[in-house]
């Protein structure tokens, strides 16, 4: 019963962690397309920001069920696969943290410094943030599709999602926000795809019980 208490609850985050994540990203890839301070202060800037960070942190919640799912079909490319992409998600939902904080704040402190491009640290930490959930990505969406344990379709997702998630770095402007939000639509619905797939199987296994 443990195991399978954590699989629906695994699920479960990874499928309301989808929803809500896929709903903010593109919210605020189609509200807020560029760094204009009078948008970062806006009051529905904040709470499109939240609702993307919920869908994050669920999504991060969730992933560790997955890994521990398939562990056995999916060897250490699947642990693999799991620790670069919850790496690389957690850098990337670190910075949903800073324009949450730090943004508003910045704009009206020093609106000049938010319609640049950022310090150039930033470009390092996109850098590795996109190696790392690309790689990971691609390993994690490998060995779902080959444990055959989840839906082998959402591991393809991933798998594509990484991809595009990749290929977005080196774009800008219009072209660069399409691409990304896209790779995260894909990617997201992959691992709610799974979640749905766990947590259903965990309340079939309870009701057996």
């Amino acid at each position: 019963m443990p195991s399978t208490n954590l699989y629906r609850s695994s699920g479960l985050a990874l499928l309301f962690g989808a929803a809500i994540g896929i709903i903010g990203n593109v919210m605020n890839s189609a509200l807020f397309p560029g760094n204009a301070p009078g948008q970062v202060q806006s009051s529905l800037f904040m709470v499109v920001t939240l609702v993307t960070l919920i869908g994050e942190l669920l999504l991060l919640m969730g992933l560790p069920g997955i890994a521990v799912r398939q562990a056995s079909q999916a060897g250490w490319l699947g642990l693999g696969g799991f620790a670069l992409t919850f790496v690389g998600a957690l850098l990337f939902t670190s910075f949903s943290v800073i324009g949450l904080v730090i943004f508003p704040w910045l704009a009206q402190a020093a609106p000049n410094l938010v319609a640049g491009n950022g310090p150039p640290g930033f470009f390092v930490f996109f850098l590795v943030a996109s190696i790392l959930f690309g790689v990971g990505g691609l390993l994690l969406g490998i060995a779902v599709m080959r444990g055959g344990v989840l839906p082998r379709s959402a591991g393809l997702l991933l798998l594509i999602g990484a991809v595009l998630n990749a290929a977005a770095f080196p774009l800008n402007g219009l072209l660069s926000t399409v691409v990304s939000t896209v790779a995260f639509v894909l990617f997201a619905a992959g691992l709610g795809w799974m979640g749905y797939a766990m947590a259903s199987e965990g309340r079939a296994v309870a009701r057996l019980a």
